[in-house]
């Protein structure tokens, strides 16, 4: 009696018309494991990847994708000790290192792995098999070596899993969480000549994959690449740019036109001479598409007029263009930048230039949406690879665990943070101790000191001292606050 009245109280704040499980599902398009979220079907698997593959090589998105790679892939990543209480136990400072030695002890490095992470910049989404290994040194007869050998579960890589070979997300029953992914191996495997021994059709149980999307709503695997964005900009600019360059040919060049008698091209011809004027008309195009050099035909000449029938030549456009296309291009790879938040990359290209204030708001914008970028995949580091590696080796993953974090992404402007440490200084707000010491000498990059050295006194709390009087009049002159004697001081600590 006393063990059901005490599940009754356990279980009375929650009240009884309350479902504590799910309900319903998101709403999410699925159909035999396809997603039919995406109205264009350009953007729907399998015309997805010969879509984002075409777009990928455009110079605008290239340059896009990269510039943001390359920040990315600049970045410092540290494993940091969560504080439980304030304080940070021998316990935790064990497993931080741990980490650290997951992250450099595989057979890939750190900063590849992550490179192959953005692919979700391209495809919306991205998918690493994680796997494990027992660390048992370098020596003997391992699949996968360590450098360590003290029996712990570590990672043995974590390699992509290409966008065009995913066929297919089972879900569950309810179609509210992914149980496995089919991979269909069977084109990649014809060309890279692997033995037809191998399954062609793999499933992949989605706890053994890591799985990052980009903006994905409505619970969407596959994301949503931001090539969506920009698919109107960057077809209207393929479009104009071929069309500039066949005008650039023909203004160089001429424009083909062959001459010939109005029976040949009338409704009622003859069959020969609709022959001849389906050659002309392949004569014409040949040459435009230069799968034509040149061309030989016999000289006809009219008995009456003395003129020839058939007459080649080059016709030369006349008068100035209606329309500037350089502009008309620019303005939207202007369009494209803009969706990567990457615009700052066509700054001082053209004529108008741009302030340096507009420069570095720009960079700032751009800097926070790769901080979102790097916020994201380290969430679902974090959340997934390493609560995992965690339960495996036996760790309480109710107790605060280490986290894989990203240092600053821009380098800090010294100038800025000088003029910043000496207000606050000089107003009381912060004291000169070790921690601000050692904080200024990662910013600037200089090597950390071992706390051997003391802070010099005269430099502690120096602007906090009370002036020593010598006499009242003294005094009343070192204490006076003159309007000069103030703008005169503030004027030492301003930028």
């Amino acid at each position: 009696m006393t063990g059901k009245q005490d599940v009754k109280k356990a279980a009375m704040p929650v009240p009884d018309n309350v479902r504590l499980g799910e309900t319903t599902t998101t709403g999410l398009r699925v159909s035999d494991g396809r997603i039919y979220e995406e109205i264009d079907e350009d953007f729907r698997w399998p015309q997805l990847i010969h879509t984002c593959k075409t777009m990928a090589r455009d110079e605008t998105i290239y340059a896009a994708n990269n510039a943001i790679k390359a920040l990315i892939r600049r970045v410092n990543w540290t494993v940091k000790t969560p504080e439980a209480d304030g304080e940070v136990t021998q316990e935790m400072k064990e497993r931080e290192k741990f980490i650290w030695e997951c992250m450099h002890d595989m057979e890939h490095s750190w900063s590849d792995f992550i490179n192959e992470a953005l692919s979700m910049m391209t495809y919306g989404f991205s998918i690493h098999e994680k796997v494990y290994k027992t660390r048992r040194g370098y020596e003997g007869r391992f699949k996968h070596k360590s450098k360590f050998d003290d029996q712990k579960v570590g990672w043995a890589k974590i390699p992509v899993r290409s966008q065009d070979t995913i066929y297919k997300w089972h879900y569950d029953r309810n179609v509210r969480n992914i149980e496995y992914v089919e991979q269909d191996l069977s084109f990649s495997l014809g060309v890279t000549g692997t033995p037809n021994n191998l399954r062609t059709q793999v499933k992949i149980p989605y706890k053994k994959l890591l799985h990052f999307k980009f903006d994905s709503q409505r619970g969407n695997p596959e994301g949503n690449t931001p090539l969506k964005a920009c698919r109107v900009a960057w077809k209207y600019k393929t479009t104009i740019a071929e069309f500039e360059a066949i005008g650039v040919s023909r203004d160089m060049n001429g424009m083909p036109m062959i001459s010939l008698p109005p029976e040949y091209m009338s409704a009622d011809a003859s069959p020969d001479k609709v022959a001849v004027y389906e050659y002309m008309q392949d004569i014409i195009r040949n040459l435009h598409m230069n799968e034509q050099a040149g061309l030989v035909f016999p000289r006809f000449i009219d008995p009456e007029s003395k003129q020839d029938l058939f007459d080649f030549k080059l016709v030369s456009v006349e008068g100035s263009k209606q329309f500037d296309t350089a502009k008309i291009i620019d303005r939207y790879e202007n369009k494209i930048l803009m969706t990567y938040l990457a615009d700052v990359l066509k700054m001082g290209q053209d004529s108008r230039g741009g302030s340096f204030a507009l420069s570095d708001n720009k960079t700032n914008l751009m800097a926070v949406g790769i901080e979102a970028i790097l916020t994201q995949l380290m969430e679902v580091i974090n959340r997934d690879l390493v609560t995992q590696t965690a339960h495996m080796n036996g760790w309480d993953i109710s107790k605060p665990l280490p986290q894989i974090c990203f240092e600053d992404l821009d380098e800090r402007d010294l100038d800025k943070l000088g003029a910043f440490v000496q207000r606050t200084v000089e107003a009381g707000a912060m004291e000169v101790d070790t921690i601000l010491s050692d904080e200024l000498r990662r910013a600037a990059k200089l090597p950390i000191t071992d706390g051997s050295k003391k802070i010099r006194k005269e430099l502690l709390n120096q602007t906090n001292q009370e002036p020593k009087p010598t006499d009242g009049a003294n005094s009343a002159k070192k204490t006076s606050t003159s309007p000069k004697a103030s703008s005169a001081n503030s004027k030492g600590v301003s930028n």
